[in-house]
């Protein structure tokens, strides 16, 4: 699976590489509305406990807003975003509420997710009872004056994490809005994953990655034993 972003766009010698394997067709997203148009910014495979064993994780601005709502009506609107981090601005759950131009960008961004994931329902038949939706805010940025736009994500993607195992799942921390003392982006992660048997193990990444626009998955990588089985190629499944 991977993006098209015009700008990002995988190298040609790359794609025939992998549509020559035979396995499978590729599978790509629409990502040029994202400012990098990577797709590990909105969707990561994590395990479930479904027929297939897996499923997507999604990253959802809509469940993001209405984390910040939730916590407006319990009486913390003043609570600020990034709190404890090196962030130069901590917005307040009522600033960014009272940000029609913030909640346009986010209800866009989710928009342009649900496309995505029309795809990757069609392609992989999941259903959307399966998907495992985590709170991301998204922001509109550019590189540089008169450089490419594109939304990119403005609280850690907790969806652009690191499976360690089946079970284990590294995420960037949100340093979210908090209630009763608890981080309601932590939470709803937690318990998002942990109803497919993932435990969250979070990571504080949010100066040496996310403010250079990435998050733990973009900034690391797994190696894994596949010494265990027989090399593809050698089963018969290709062309």
């Amino acid at each position: 699976m991977y993006g098209t972003a015009p700008h990002r766009a995988p190298d040609p010698a790359f794609v025939r590489m992998i549509e020559a394997q035979g396995m499978q067709p590729a599978v790509t997203i629409d990502t040029s509305w994202l400012l990098v148009g990577h797709v590990d910014e909105t969707v990561h495979v994590v395990r479930a406990g479904n027929e297939r064993g897996w499923t997507l994780a999604v990253a959802d601005p809509r469940q993001a807003v209405e984390l910040l709502r939730r916590a407006q009506r319990a009486g913390e609107g003043g609570q600020r975003l990034f709190a404890g981090t090196t962030a130069r601005h901590k917005p307040s759950v009522d600033a960014l509420l009272a940000d029609d131009g913030f909640l346009a960008g986010n209800t866009e961004a989710a928009r342009r997710i649900d496309d995505q994931i029309a795809v990757l329902l069609r392609e992989t038949g999941l259903s959307r009872r399966d998907l495992v939706r985590v709170p991301v805010l998204y922001a509109m940025a550019a590189v540089a004056p008169g450089a490419h736009e594109g939304a990119i994500a403005y609280s850690p993607s907790v969806a652009n994490g690191l499976s360690l195992s089946a079970r284990d799942y590294a995420a960037p921390d949100p340093h979210g809005p908090k209630v009763d003392g608890r981080d309601l982006f932590r939470t709803a992660t937690e318990e998002a994953l942990a109803a497919g048997g993932v435990r969250v193990h979070w990571v504080e990444n949010f100066a040496w990655s996310h403010l250079a626009g990435g998050e733990v998955h973009c900034a690391t990588n797994a190696l894994r034993d596949t010494s265990g089985g027989a090399p593809w190629w050698r089963t018969g499944r290709g062309r």
